[in-house]
Order: C-alpha cells, then structure tokens, then sequence
C-alpha cells in the first residue's frame, strides 16, 4: 500500500484540537470516533510475541480473544481465526467507529451502499456491535461501548492516534461516509481526492485517493500508532519479523510515518509524533 498523501496539516489540525474539550452533547459516548481495533490472525500467539516487544502492549486473556492493554488503557482486542481453503481470511487490523446505536448505523450503512457482514452483536467486551463494508468493500465496525468512549487525549507511543481510508474513489467514499456517520467534509485539496472527516469540532478520520498505477491495492482503512522513534521503530519491527510495507520518505510527514506488516501479515501504519509540534498551522 502506497498512502502518498498522508499530510502534516490535517495532523496537525487533528493533533493540536485533542487539547481542547470535546464538542459533544454526550459526555460518554463520541459518535464518530474510532474507539477500538481487533487484530484477527491465524496466528495469535507470534502476533502478541511481536507487538509485546514492539510496542510494549500487554494481553489479558477475556473468553475468546486477548484483550490489549498499554499503562493500563485497553486499546483492543487480539482475535485467533482459523484459516481453511474456504475461508483463508487474511490477517488485519479492524477499527471500530462509535456509534449511538449500532442497529440504526447498520440501516444507513444498507441504505447508503454498503452491506452488513455481521449484524448486531453484543457481549461484554464490545457491548454493541456490528462489522460491516462500504461501498467499496473496505472493512470497518460499528460500536456502542458499554463503559463509554475514551477521552480525547494526545495519543501516547503504543497507541492508535490516526484512522485512514485508502479508496479508489474518494466521492462515493466521502457521500457514503458523510451520510452514515453525519461527518462533515474537509477537502485538502481542490480535486478533492483528500479529505478530513470531521465530527463535533474534531478530525475524526481522513480519506485519500489510491494511486491509479497500483490497482492491485484494494480500498481498506488503516490505523496508525503513535512511535516516539521512526527509524527505531523500524529497525526494531524487522528484527522481530515484521515486513517494512511503506519506508519514510522525506515526500510523506517529513520522513515521520511508515506502514508495517506484523509477522502474521496484518499491515499497521506507524507514526512519529512529538508534543512540541505545536506549528500554527491550519488546513
């Protein structure tokens, strides 16, 4: 995956309000946040091995999956699935936007051009959830957390501080995204291949354009962590088996972010980020 147009600017608009107090009537819940993120691999147990080391994230076991914690926040869950010919399911990273009720999302989501994979569930970890695609078939869930969202904060090294979208076309993503999740748009550029989704005053999320000369990549959404270190971020993942997707490059965030690939195959983005960075700029 090639994501030329990650840009400082709408990081910097999105980083820099995380100080402020959300805009939002519910003080618990934050609708159109991304709050979680399951990892599903065949192989569980090097995945924990790899992001233990990584990341320094810890795993509780709870029922079925493994839950994933950082200096006591959970941050996710770690799900093993069995891969069989029928069902070879690649590894990836699910990211969960909040919602203020997951069965009326799951309707906008039909009525919009998507389609539901997983209808409404509900257990103890997730509270309300659901999987389901847009029209392009990228993945993501739906959730309605039973201990609410977490607050907005700037994101320690370890943790998810960015959602992107990659789309082959960044129109029909923005109306399916703008419709379901009542985001309003941002436009980065005047092509409108890049834009922010916006949602009660924050930068919740960002679309971008797939680059036409690799149309083997498929519309997904990617999340990002946040690394104190690019380059030994890098050079600690390989030396573990990760598979380096994306190198920095000066072109990108000024050589500051990267995509990786887990040993099991699950590609993650990582970004440097410092607090200092506290540039006067806007989008």
């Amino acid at each position: 995956m090639k994501p030329t147009t990650l840009q400082l600017r709408f990081l910097l608009f999105t980083l820099l309000t995380l100080a402020s107090t959300p805009l939002t009537a519910d003080p618990t819940h934050l609708p159109g946040k991304f709050v979680w993120a399951d990892l599903v691999t065949h192989d569980a147990a090097s995945a924990q091995q790899f992001y233990h080391a990584w990341m320094g994230w810890e795993f509780r076991p709870a029922g079925d999956v493994q839950l994933i914690t950082l200096q006591d926040r959970t941050i996710g869950s770690l799900r093993q699935r069995t891969q069989t010919q029928d069902n070879p399911g690649r590894p990836r990273w699910i990211g969960y936007v909040s919602v203020s009720a997951v069965d009326a999302a799951s309707k906008r989501v039909i009525a919009t051009g998507g389609q539901v994979l997983l209808p409404q569930q509900n257990d103890a970890l997730h509270g309300d959830f659901a999987l389901v695609v847009d029209g392009e078939n990228a993945l993501f869930g739906l959730i309605r957390r039973p201990d609410g969202d977490p607050e907005d904060y700037l994101a320690e090294p370890g943790e998810w501080i960015w959602m992107q979208l990659f789309s082959r076309d960044p129109a029909k993503a923005a109306a399916f995204y703008q419709q379901v999740g009542d985001y309003k748009l941002y436009p980065l550029d005047d092509a409108g291949n890049r834009q922010l989704l916006v949602k009660d005053g924050y930068s919740r999320a960002a679309l971008s354009r797939l680059p036409d000369a690799q149309p083997d990549l498929k519309p997904a959404w990617l999340p990002f962590l946040r690394v104190a270190d690019i380059g030994q971020a890098i050079t600690r993942a390989t030396a573990l088996g990760g598979k380096i997707l994306l190198a920095p490059d000066s072109a990108r965030m000024a050589g500051n972010v990267a995509i990786v690939a887990d040993p099991t195959g699950a590609a993650v983005g990582i970004l440097e980020w410092h607090e200092d960075e506290n540039a006067e700029v806007a989008p």
